[in-house]
């Protein structure tokens, strides 16, 4: 339900709505079937079997035939909402507006007073060029606005309560089984975000120029994640393996800015319009609040590392690289400031204040550039897109990994004899010690790789029939158009021929082109 209410007053204007929102989403899950022998023709086949006999396997082994799944599953969600949004308008030039609402899921609150969270903003603007004073008439309009608010988010993965996934009779025992999902958090709050931004849109005479830039710092608050649960508790969370439970834990500070500019450069016979976005982003973790982390190297390396309070969320941690052995071939590392090869120890031993901060996993600076050209029939519209400040782990050979079966194109490039540790850093292949260099060369910053580029993204060439060719045909209309995705990388940064946006991936990323017609009766 919602009212509305529009009011002017001479040089005052009001527009205010209200209102309150009630949902519920119901999804159920039934059980699914495999059937067995099939018959592509006949659709028929059968799923009555023996499921807890054991069958030879090919080539060597027994195993069961899996049974059909008992499971059916129904998800309820519910939401209350009341909102609220009012704005006041001045002599065309000053503008006042708010919101505010309260939202209710009943993921949160053991008390029904708990389960909601108000959430509002504020904002304003003022047309400086509309005053009296106003004297840049090369800048017919101008816009200056500052708005600060608070949202709020739902982790639908988590509830105030302990939750379980039932799987029917137990094949052993015959009784009814379950798995915890979640412990539950009496405690646990929405996740909110606080936004303060200030902003200015413009616009030349003759609408020349045209654009707006944006200023703004986000704090995000309640922040959701797991925190690992002592092994004495004997909680596996289902699904994950791990003891872990959900719970506000961290507090995230991002700030950032955006420059959006369109150019009208050409007008008359042919039309050329660009339109320019820069953007600008940065994150820091200000609160932290889980239990002590203990060092475990995977995790440190993986996508996603442990947060630090002070630091990026995004942040990429490499051990340091200090070169090839001269006589071996492999790692140089050091154990307490001495020399040593006992790989395992080192990387066992390794500590949080051992890593080095090499860049971050993601572009804080990005942008695009579109361009649009037209002349008579033939329209030709191309985006070119790029992405800067941020790194990589790339992957490589692994010393002595190679006689296990698992390859790469490294391999050539290993060291094999003295004097090769001046052009690589590609360890040497260890046949008796598979795993000795892989730990002090996989993860360390020789891997590091710069991610900035410069591609096309996308390419689109249309072609529109004149009237006059058209004027013999049964049509009105006739236009043709090909469209390219994924053109090509123009430019990047690192040497290894690799795509930045998918440096794992054993193919390129596919180009895709698409060709139409349409034709209008």
């Amino acid at each position: 339900m919602q009212f509305n209410y529009n009011q002017s007053f001479g040089e005052h204007t009001v527009s205010a709505l209200g209102g309150g929102d009630l949902r519920q989403f119901q999804g159920d899950t039934f059980p699914g079937y495999t059937l067995y022998n099939y018959d592509s023709d006949l659709l028929t086949g059968t799923a009555y079997f023996n499921y807890t006999q054991n069958y030879d396997n090919r080539p060597t082994g027994r195993g069961r035939i899996p049974q059909p799944s008992n499971l059916r599953r129904r998800f309820v969600d519910r939401y209350l909402s009341y909102f609220g949004n009012a704005s006041y308008r001045f002599k065309e030039r000053y503008t006042l507006s708010a919101s505010a609402r309260w939202d209710g899921s009943n993921l949160f609150g053991v008390k029904t007073n708990q389960k909601g969270t108000p959430l509002w903003s504020i904002g304003g603007s003022w047309e400086p060029a509309r005053e009296a004073f106003y004297a840049w008439g090369w800048l017919p309009y101008l816009r200056i606005r500052a708005t600060y608010g608070r949202s709020g988010n739902v982790n639908k993965s988590v509830s105030v309560f302990p939750t379980i996934v039932h799987f029917g009779p137990d094949w052993i025992s015959g009784l009814q089984s379950a798995q915890l999902t979640s412990i539950g958090n009496p405690s646990l709050r929405w996740e909110q975000v606080s936004t303060v931004n200030f902003g200015a849109d413009f616009r030349s005479k003759n609408q020349r120029v045209s654009g707006s830039v944006e200023f703004y710092r986000k704090i995000a608050k309640d922040l959701i994640g797991a925190d690992r649960l002592p092994p004495s508790t004997g909680i596996i969370t289902a699904g994950t393996a791990q003891r872990t439970n959900l719970i506000n834990y961290a507090d995230l500070n991002t700030k950032g800015a955006d420059l959006e500019l369109t150019t009208a450069n050409l007008r008359g016979q042919v039309e050329w319009r660009s339109t320019l976005l820069l953007n600008w982003v940065n994150n820091k973790v200000t609160r932290f609040n889980t239990g002590d982390i203990d060092f475990q190297s995977n995790s440190w390396f993986s996508g996603n590392p442990p947060p630090v309070v002070g630091e990026s969320r995004d942040v990429v941690y490499a051990q340091p690289w200090n070169g090839l052995d001269s006589k071996t071939g492999l790692p140089i590392i050091y154990i307490d400031g001495e020399r040593s090869t006992d790989y395992s120890q080192y990387y066992l031993n390794m500590t949080y204040g051992d890593l080095l901060q090499v860049g971050s996993k993601i572009p804080t600076v990005y942008g695009s550039l579109r361009n649009n050209l037209k002349w008579r029939g033939v329209e030709l519209d191309f985006l070119i897109s790029w992405k800067g400040d941020f790194v990589f782990r790339r992957s490589s050979m692994l010393p002595g990994a190679e006689y296990y079966g698992t390859y790469h194109m490294d391999y050539f490039k290993r060291w094999q004899k003295p004097g090769d540790e001046l052009s690589t850093n590609v360890p040497n292949g260890n046949r008796e010690q598979p795993l000795a260099g892989s730990y002090a060369y996989r993860f360390t910053e020789a891997l590091i790789t710069r991610g900035d580029n410069v591609r096309l993204q996308d390419l689109n060439i249309n072609y529109t029939f004149s009237q006059k060719l058209l004027k013999n045909l049964p049509i009105q209309n006739l236009r043709f158009h090909v469209y390219m995705r994924n053109v090509g990388i123009l430019w990047r940064a690192n040497k290894f021929d690799i795509d930045p946006d998918y440096p794992a991936a054993e193919y390129p990323a596919p180009r895709t082109v698409a060709l139409g017609v349409k034709i209008d009766f």
